[in-house]
């Protein structure tokens, strides 16, 4: 017969996990490992004596429900277990999750800023302009105003 199967859940740096179930007795075992969270299932099967499966970090934090079966010809053998997310990057990825938000709202602010400083200077632009246009026209206003000036040429 198979032994109670072992279950190992290692929480790396990253937020992942990393499960292991494994047996210490038993005739050419074969181990099943059933890994699901809400929205994930991961599955592994091993025809050693060790079944190990790498999780990635679950954001919003969830538990797992953990099962491995140890079983060859004469028995069968299961062990659950439920265990929460390892902490970690969950947190830091759940920020990053918050700046991929702010990343489209700065290119945002940034295109706003932008569009402003060119409406301005086109303000700017438009405004000069009239101005030498008014100028120019109070300028020729002014010339067909005046009073011819004729020369006497006699000399």
């Amino acid at each position: 017969p198979v032994s109670d199967p072992v279950l190992d859940v290692r929480c790396l740096q990253n937020g992942s996990a990393e499960i292991s179930c494994w047996v210490e007795k038993g005739t050419d075992p074969s181990i099943y490992l059933n890994v699901s969270a809400e929205l994930e299932v991961y599955n592994v099967t091993s025809s050693e004596w060790t079944a190990r499966v790498t999780v990635p970090p679950v954001s919003p934090p969830d538990s797992w429900n953990i099962r491995c079966t140890a079983k060859n010809v004469f028995s069968e053998r299961s062990t659950n277990q439920k265990q929460d997310a390892c902490p970690g990057e969950v947190l830091s990825g759940m920020r990053s999750g918050q700046s991929h938000l702010l990343s489209p709202i700065a290119v945002f602010v940034f295109y706003t800023v932008l569009l402003i400083f060119i409406v301005n200077d086109l303000r700017k632009m438009k405004n000069e302009k009239n101005q030498r246009e008014r100028r120019t026209r109070r300028r020729d206003q002014m010339e067909m105003e005046m009073e011819p000036t004729y020369y006497d040429d006699r000399n």
